[in-house]
């Protein structure tokens, strides 16, 4: 099962949403909500919803219209905001959009890039591909300098015989405009390849710019920019990593997979084993204690500025260890757990004044939508029906794109 999931979302995450409306509700919060945020997070959708597209609206501004590109035996599948920078005194918006290869060819899926210029309001496209090499940049990293950094990965439904190993990052040269591979970085081989999987490693970017790399069943690696050079710090064997978070005090929570979630007696359940904290300055691997009663699987991990570790929107755990519980009725959930219907929202982001973004994700379009919780009054709704990836800009704007339009929302200072 998990296979099938990851090959789903890798394909198509990024596909135009839409769905269904209710009637504004009433928030603390100055934004129109299409839902409160307990029924986004935590009911059953409805199944035959009346399908309607609703935008953000104020304190949401449209920017721009995003482009519409016309790629020879491709079709853009859809479009998201990735990361934002300042270089040169200047601001840019990256997006980027999954390319699905059309029907009559045989090419790869692949991805590109759309910067945006905030002061000139202009368009630049950039390949994603690394160096004609035919694996490209997938998640994107913003240095302390305003350098991109990306992900390597490639198409996994195509077989790639040449490739006997790849490095695990790139770098954007500013000068030809390409991805370049990164010089001293961890490689790893093609031989980790399952059909269905995803081989390439977790990674995370700290406050002094350097690289950690979580590598499944292999290690956790340290890569510097400066030295360019790679050095393994700690044993990952038999640990598949599938969400990280940095803390605001350096170390790193890690979720591994187990298919004992699956199980008959622990059904999409959050198991021992699964969460983990790492310690830089020590190389220790430290195991958390689940709480007692039952907490559902969740959809990404998030650590905010008072460190409080946030696991998507099944509740949160403090530094002291204190476990607390938001969702409402995990009881209930548990008869249908792990149902399409369900899955869980994905925690995107805390903004700067301290609110939690969350987005949600379902094929067919009966539960999609994005949503914002505040932890101090518990409130929230969803104000899109949109599942939209939303980013904070060095200037307090926040940013998203839906609908192939380029949204802005400048929070108070």
């Amino acid at each position: 099962m998990k296979k099938q999931v990851l090959l789903f979302i890798f394909l198509v995450f990024t596909l135009p949403i839409s769905s269904c409306t209710t009637e504004p509700i009433a928030q603390t919060y100055s934004m129109e909500c299409i839902k409160s945020f307990q029924e986004f997070a935590y009911s059953r959708p409805d199944l035959y919803p009346q399908i309607e597209i609703v935008l953000p609206s104020a304190p949401w501004e449209i920017e721009a219209k995003v482009p519409l590109q016309k790629i020879e035996n491709y079709q853009v599948a859809g479009s998201q905001v990735a990361a934002s920078r300042s270089i040169d005194g200047k601001r840019e918006i990256w997006l980027i959009q999954t390319l699905s290869p059309t029907n009559e060819s045989n090419q790869q899926y692949t991805n590109n890039f759309l910067v945006y210029q905030t002061e000139l309001q202009n368009w630049e496209t950039i390949l994603a591909e690394i160096e004609d090499s035919g694996l490209f940049v997938d998640d994107i990293f913003v240095t302390s300098d305003g350098s991109i950094w990306g992900k390597t990965v490639w198409d996994i439904t195509h077989e790639r015989t040449d490739l006997e190993k790849a490095p695990v990052l790139s770098k954007f040269n500013e000068n030809t405009r390409r991805f370049e591979f990164a010089k001293g970085v961890l490689e790893i081989p093609w031989t980790l390849f399952s059909y269905g999987s995803f081989p390439w490693p977790e990674i995370v970017v700290d406050n002094k710019d350097v690289f950690w790399i979580f590598s499944e069943n292999d290690g956790i690696y340290r890569y510097d920019p400066i030295s360019q050079r790679t050095d393994k710090q700690a044993d990952l064997l038999g640990l598949d990593v599938t969400e990280i978070a940095l803390s605001p005090d350096g170390s790193i929570y890690f979720k591994v997979y187990s298919e004992k979630i699956y199980s008959q007696e622990s059904f999409f359940r959050l198991l021992d084993d699964m969460l983990y904290q790492f310690i830089p300055e020590t190389k220790e691997i430290v195991s958390l204690k689940i709480p007692e009663e039952p907490w559902l699987i969740f959809s990404g991990m998030l650590i905010g500025h008072d460190n409080k570790l946030w696991l998507g929107a099944i509740g949160y755990r403090e530094p002291e260890d204190n476990w607390h519980l938001i969702h409402p009725n995990p009881e209930n959930m548990f008869v249908g757990a792990g149902d399409i219907y369900q899955a869980p929202p994905f925690i995107i982001l805390e903004s700067s004044n301290g609110i939690l973004w969350y987005r949600n994700f379902l094929y067919d379009e009966r539960a999609d939508g994005t949503a914002w919780y505040d932890p101090q009054t518990r409130e929230g709704c969803m104000f899109t029906n949109i599942a939209a990836n939303i980013i904070e800009d060095p200037k307090q704007q926040l940013w998203l794109v839906a609908d192939g339009k380029l949204f802005k929302y400048q929070l108070a200072p």
